[in-house]
């Protein structure tokens, strides 16, 4: 299990670059609570990002529909290899 991440820096530069990195690597930012929400106290940057979660991935079968006919031909769908992750709810 991945442990959260936390990025501490005095340069909103760096630590913008920092953030960017974390969130390429799946880290997700929870706004949610105080412990990981974004803090500023004078020059100082601070955050706490969540791990990205591991989702399971199951064989899933879709209907094509053909527009010349109405005959649909089922077609599956294989998973991809590798770690899918969970987009965060809106």
């Amino acid at each position: 299990m991945t442990q959260r991440l936390s990025i501490n820096e005095y340069s909103f530069h760096e630590f913008l670059v920092q953030f960017q990195r974390a969130v390429l690597q799946g880290y997700r930012l929870n706004l949610d609570t105080n412990e990981t929400f974004p803090q500023k106290y004078g020059d100082h940057l601070s955050v706490i990002l969540e791990p990205p979660e591991e989702v399971s991935v199951e064989k899933t079968a879709i209907t094509q529909v053909s527009a010349e006919s109405n005959t649909e031909e089922p077609k599956e769908i294989k998973p991809r290899k590798g770690i899918l992750r969970k987009q965060q709810q809106e």
